[in-house]
């Protein structure tokens, strides 16, 4: 069938409420054609949000307004198709799909960093969290026998980077 009598047949079957078989005429005649198949993926499209709306219909889910208001956009979008094809704009902005935006990239980048970050904190534990002596060398925090008391005093830096003496705070507050 050539174009002239496919927008014809088309236009026949949609003003005699027939848009169920022009849907389906569009889908056999352009299923097989690469160079349509945005307008393919539309006419699909068109017919699933169709029969749902006939689904819906019969069931008694939407009202009788509801369901001419879904109709009479199908058939604003079928004609809005076929005045695409009519005119050869076979990929038109609207309908075409969108390229993917390079943003998802950077959430493949934010998922990683912080995975790479807790991955080098598991495999580099006596460098970081200390635990005593690691290969000879002395660590920050010592190691404590399982029957001691687990208390640590460091000493505490003053502003004037002079070292302060916490023990003797610490003796003054048991003696009174």
């Amino acid at each position: 069938m050539n174009k002239q009598e496919l927008l014809h047949t088309v236009r026949d079957l949609i003003s005699e409420a027939q848009t169920g078989e022009a849907l389906d005429l569009l889908e056999r005649e352009w299923s097989g054609k690469p160079e349509l198949k945005v307008l393919l993926r539309e006419v699909l499209a068109i017919g699933a949000l169709y029969n749902k709306t006939k689904n819906d219909e019969t069931r008694g889910i939407i009202s009788f307004d509801n369901a001419q208001l879904s109709y009479n956009r199908v058939h604003d979008r079928l004609l809005t198709v076929l005045e695409h094809f009519e005119n050869d704009r076979l990929e038109p902005e609207g309908l075409a799909r969108q390229e993917k935006s390079k943003s998802s990239r950077w959430w493949l980048w934010a998922l990683l960093l912080p995975l790479a970050a807790v991955l080098f904190f598991l495999l580099k534990p006596d460098t970081l969290s200390g635990g005593g002596t690691t290969g000879g060398k002395k660590s920050l925090c010592p190691e404590f026998g399982r029957k001691a008391m687990k208390i640590m005093v460091l000493p505490f830096y003053k502003v004037n980077r002079e070292a302060g003496q916490p023990e003797g705070l610490f003796a003054e507050k048991l003696e009174s």
